[in-house]
């Protein structure tokens, strides 16, 4: 069998259908006009549905039940004595409808209230509402100074979202050094969306940052340990693709397993990519490979999906009920529904 001269020891058939593993980062790479491919750095629609804190308001509180009118007037009473807790429960009433009218303006009010007298969570919501134009006229400028004095309290959520917002430059302008600096604070406190996100923005070198593989596997590092999916996939591909540091493909399919467990596509069809071969110092385990394979195609990875069709001839019968049997193993484990 003709063996890839740019990655001796592996097959064609495999290794040529896939796309190599130093691109296989979540999202999808883009192509060089050579036909190669390199990383491309996560898409902004994608950050913004991961981290839904430009969306909404209330995003990182879950809606409750409706209040009563008794709640109501009991919230009311506590809010003139300056209860600030009171005043976030009537806020959110107003803005979500919950027991009382539909009303944005008043619900700004009530947030307003709060934050003036240093909640956090009413800063943080009243800046979202400038950012966003809700209740109040759209002012970037005065969501920036509430979003500011929410995450100067020390809160991780207020931190993580103004990060956010000043990485993707949407709704605020677009500031990535502060957003770094808000995204370290988070980082120190544990925040495994920060340790991913400082891990992407070293690991990629966005906006002139530049590219820094040591800081972005320690970033990568602490959130993988954490269990985030794609930082354990991007270490993987960092260890096989040599990164920052040597080549190691052991290490890598330990990275990509851990993130091809979780459900991860790209973790997957990199673990099927390293698997169906016996090269690079790993045995192959065809069954594996189909297994994980199949998962990755079923959640519409082309990178899996599109050498399913040939590898699966690859296999005798016996490695074909096998991997079919860890297939039905790994979806009862995890009970995921068959796509097709």
């Amino acid at each position: 069998m003709t063996r890839n001269p740019i990655f001796p020891g592996l097959a064609f058939p495999l290794r040529a259908l896939f796309v190599p593993a130093v691109c296989v980062l979540l999202p999808a790479c883009k192509p060089n006009t050579n036909g190669s491919a390199s990383p491309a750095p996560p898409a902004t629609a994608a950050e913004a549905k991961a981290n839904p804190a430009t969306a909404t308001v209330q995003s990182k509180t879950a809606a409750g039940p409706n209040f009563s009118p008794e709640d109501i007037a009991r919230l009311e009473a506590k809010a003139k004595q300056n209860d600030p807790e009171a005043l976030i429960q009537l806020g959110r009433a107003y803005l979500e409808a919950r027991g009382a009218a539909h009303d944005e303006t008043t619900a700004a009010d009530y947030f307003r209230k709060a934050a003036d007298l240093g909640n956090w969570k009413a800063q943080k919501n009243l800046g979202l509402m400038y950012a966003t134009g809700r209740g109040v006229a759209k002012d970037p400028a005065e969501a920036l100074n509430w979003l500011r004095r929410a995450a100067g309290q020390g809160a991780v959520i207020a931190q993580e979202d103004l990060a956010t917002m000043l990485a993707q430059g949407q709704l605020l302008p677009k500031d990535l050094k502060e957003a770094m600096n808000w995204y370290e604070k988070a980082a120190d406190q544990g925040s495994m969306q920060a340790r991913r996100a400082l891990g992407r923005i070293y690991f990629f070198g966005e906006d002139g940052v530049t590219k820094d593989y040591a800081l972005a596997e320690k970033w990568l590092k602490l959130a993988a340990d954490q269990g985030d999916a794609w930082a354990q996939n991007t270490l993987g591909a960092m260890a096989e693709g040599g990164w920052g540091q040597k080549v190691d493909n052991k290490k890598a399919l330990e990275w990509y397993l851990l993130s091809a467990e979780q459900g991860d596509a790209r973790g997957q069809s990199n673990a099927a990519r390293i698997l169906g071969y016996d090269t690079n110092g790993i045995q192959e385990d065809k069954a594996e490979a189909y297994k994980w394979m199949v998962l990755s195609s079923e959640q519409g990875d082309t990178t899996a999906s599109v050498p399913f069709a040939d590898y699966q001839f690859e296999l005798n019968p016996q490695q074909l009920a096998e991997g079919r049997r860890r297939i039905m193993e790994y979806k009862k484990k995890h009970s995921v529904q068959a796509a097709r």
